[in-house]
Parts: structure tokens; sequence; C-alpha cells
């Protein structure tokens, strides 16, 4: 694991500080953020700012189900339609997490 990193009570502690949907529900969604992070050798604060890019979930307090559903837009073309097989936070935060993995080893 690296060191150095947001811990899960840190990830849990931000999301507290924030009105958006994450927020609303911050010992969940910290502790997936956390957890997918961990588990792929990244920092949490990195995949909580692809969230917020792709969006805006930690700002937004109402957002739309498809902005939830595929919150990291893993698996959804440019020009296409998104694949229901990705669809939910959890699949996007996980699936996401492991594809960076993947880009980070491609470049060592």
């Amino acid at each position: 694991m690296v060191t150095g990193l947001f811990s899960r009570t840190q990830t849990i502690a931000f999301l507290r500080t924030k009105a958006g949907y994450l927020g609303q529900q911050a010992d969940v969604y910290g502790g997936l953020i956390y957890d997918a992070a961990a588990e792929n050798g990244l920092n949490p604060q990195f995949l909580l700012v692809q969230i917020q890019k792709e969006s805006s979930l930690i700002e937004d307090p109402k957002p739309s189900p498809h902005q939830i559903e595929y919150a990291l837009g893993f698996g959804c073309p440019d020009d296409g339609a998104c694949a229901p097989a990705y669809r939910g936070l959890q699949k996007q935060i996980t699936k996401a997490a492991s594809i960076f993995k993947s880009y980070l080893a491609d470049l060592a």
C-alpha cells in the first residue's frame, strides 16, 4: 500500500464537510472510495478529484440519476450510450480505480 495518503477517516471527514451528494452519505461513500483507492495503490484524493471533475458529486447536492449511475464515465464512450454493465456508483468507483491502476502500471 502507498503511504502518505488520506486515511479512511480523513476521506470520510473530507466528504462530511461537503454539501454534495457524497457528503450526504459520507461514511458509505468515503469508505468505498478509500477501499477502491487502497486496493489499487491510489491516493483517495485522486479518486475524489476524478469524481468531482466527471460528475460534480462532491459539490452537487441534487445530481441527476445519470450523474450518480455513471459518476466516473466508465463504460461511457464519447460517441455512444453508456454500457449498462457499468451502471452504479460502486461499480464506477471500483472499475475506474482498477483502470487507473493499469494506466499507472503501463507508465512504469
